[in-house]
């Protein structure tokens, strides 16, 4: 059983939304599955056996601060539970950067003229 993200592959940024997905490629099935953040169970799912077939979970996780993150897998049959590797997500973009104000007063005051708040995340 393997742990993957996607963090900072939709946007390029690694901004506190993402999944976080489970492969087992072989083996027989769990039927319960749970997903650990820091420890803390954040997500149990109850899966379909289809043995011998490869088995594929996804769990959305959002509003995470800038960090470090780790997280663990259990998957859980008649045969007993079994636990993944931890995996380690790291959040740098959670907070948007400082405002940069610009404007679009190119040849003098008017009262047309706007200012421009850019903010990257």
């Amino acid at each position: 059983m393997v742990l993957s993200d996607d963090n900072g592959y939709d946007t390029a940024l690694q901004n506190g939304k993402y999944n976080v997905t489970m492969n087992m490629w072989y083996g027989e099935n769990g039927r319960i599955y749970k997903l650990y953040e820091n420890d803390v169970l954040i997500d149990t799912k109850i899966l379909t056996d289809n043995s011998p077939n490869a088995q594929t979970v996804v769990s959305a996780v959002y509003g995470k601060k800038n960090g470090t993150y780790r997280y663990f897998a259990e998957l859980t049959n008649a045969f007993g539970t079994t636990t993944s590797s931890t995996h380690v997500v790291t959040v740098t973009k959670a907070a948007p950067d400082k405002p940069v104000l610009s404007n679009d007063n190119y040849a003098g005051a008017t009262s047309s003229d706007k200012m421009i708040v850019n903010v990257m995340k």
